[in-house]
């Protein structure tokens, strides 16, 4: 059961990668509108594939302490909690700093969710940040609100 949504995610993002490569070509620009879509597509696939891949090495590890389980679910629940909040941050902050800042601030807050160390995710938001500004301006030479 645990194998469905890797096939999902793969077949969804195949379906979404020959939708974007058919859309129309642009005569005037090199980026044509399909390839954003395109790249996203395949990235959904790859993840559906090591998501697919680590099902098959997964192995049964045995609970230890029946508290120690309880407690955490409660700590992902929270971290979940916590990474909504983030995205909802995100949403209201978007217009206020733009979206390099907004952008390169939630990244640095979900990398402390994952790792809780400071420097390792201020880190990561600087190259997260750095990353997407190359993408949109100089690659697909798109304008960045």
């Amino acid at each position: 059961m645990e194998r469905v949504f890797p096939i999902a995610l793969i077949c969804a993002g195949a379906m979404a990668f020959y939708t974007a490569r058919s859309y129309p070509k642009s005569m005037f620009s090199p980026v044509d509108p399909g390839t954003f879509p395109s790249l996203l597509a395949a990235g959904v696939m790859v993840c559906g594939l090591l998501l697919l891949i680590g099902t098959f090495r997964k192995t049964a590890q045995p609970v230890a302490d029946e508290d120690a389980s309880a407690n955490m679910g409660m700590s992902e629940f929270m971290t979940g909690v916590a990474l909504i909040g983030v995205l909802i941050l995100l949403a209201l902050s978007f217009d206020v700093l733009g979206f390099i800042e907004s952008c390169g601030a939630v990244a640095v807050a979900l990398a402390y969710l994952q790792s809780r160390r400071i420097i390792a995710s201020i880190v990561t938001g600087v190259l997260v940040v750095a990353v997407v500004y190359v993408v949109f301006k100089t690659l697909l030479a798109v304008p960045l609100p």
